[in-house]
């Protein structure tokens, strides 16, 4: 593995993991959140890396890359060429890409965009319309407050839904309502040693800040809470989505409209998996994006 910054077409720096150990294939995998860094997807890109050469990294702005500034331009336009500046930057004509969660709406409109560029997609528990992955999440866990008994705090949150106009809050409140309910939640286990091997502990208290202004100077202008659904059927490459039995972000409509507009496109669910099916059936994740890339 090798850790460097990578200086994009403005200036900007990113923090870039690459793994690179001469394949003919390579693989570029899309973190989540927005604003998570991509410590998360580092166990599967070791093992990935016996089969591709893999990169992975933090998002403009996101952890370890450096932050974005109140003056300056930045919206999801700026991620997606990201995506194929790093591309040109580290030398490769195309590319596999993997995204999770909000990766995976990266990575859709950066397969359309930059169609030449990659080879074939894989969605993993995405999202392609994110106030209403928004609201999946909150209905999954008002049902579990309900169930176990919490009808009080299920009301408040249901009225919390019902009377935000402003996406913003509820993502604010997410936490709270899921710390609130997550000992009545479904537990999936994830190892020790791949918690171990994605800990983030080279970023400093600021850095673990910065992807609170991401996040928000996406919500300011907007774009991230269009409808990106109805592009899937315009994507030309073939793609695979990979659905957690239990994970509410990749909520139903967007499965259906796969399933019937996606060209080439496959589904596969994991049945003992929630929102993070790379760490909650690793093996199995491995096999499955190997298999798909490879064939």
């Amino acid at each position: 593995m090798d850790k460097r910054y990578i200086t994009l077409r403005d200036g900007k720096r990113i923090y870039v993991e690459t793994y690179n150990k001469g394949h003919k294939r390579n693989l570029l995998m899309l973190h989540g959140g927005p604003g998570e860094g991509c410590g998360d997807l580092r166990y599967q890109a070791i093992k990935l890396s016996e089969h591709f050469n893999v990169v992975i990294f933090d998002q403009r702005g996101v952890l370890r890359s450096e932050k974005i500034e109140d003056d300056e331009n930045f919206g999801l336009e700026f991620l997606i060429d990201d995506c194929e500046d790093l591309k040109n930057i580290l030398g490769f004509d195309s590319w596999s890409v993997l995204g999770h969660s909000f990766g995976g709406e990266l990575a859709l409109l950066y397969a359309i965009k930059y169609p030449s560029s990659v080879g074939k997609v894989i969605f993993e528990c995405p999202t392609f319309y994110y106030p209403m992955s928004i609201h999946s999440i909150y209905i999954k866990y008002i049902n579990i407050a309900e169930k176990a008994g919490m009808i009080e705090f299920a009301k408040e949150i249901r009225e919390l839904v019902d009377n935000a106009s402003d996406i913003g809050v509820l993502t604010d409140n997410m936490r709270r309502l899921i710390t609130a309910t997550m000992k009545f939640d479904r537990q999936i286990e994830v190892s020790k040693e791949i918690e171990e091997v994605n800990s983030i502990t080279d970023a400093t208290d600021e850095q673990w800040q910065n992807g609170g202004t991401h996040l928000c100077r996406l919500q300011k202008e907007g774009k991230i809470n269009e409808n990106m659904i109805p592009l899937i059927s315009e994507l030309k490459c073939p793609s695979l989505l990979i659905l957690g039995k239990y994970d509410p972000v990749c909520f139903h409509e967007q499965i259906e409209f796969y399933s019937k507009h996606s060209s080439k496109g496959s589904i596969i669910t994991f049945y003992n998996s929630d929102h993070r099916a790379h760490d909650e059936e690793p093996t199995k994740f491995t096999d499955t994006v190997v298999q798909f890339i490879n064939n």
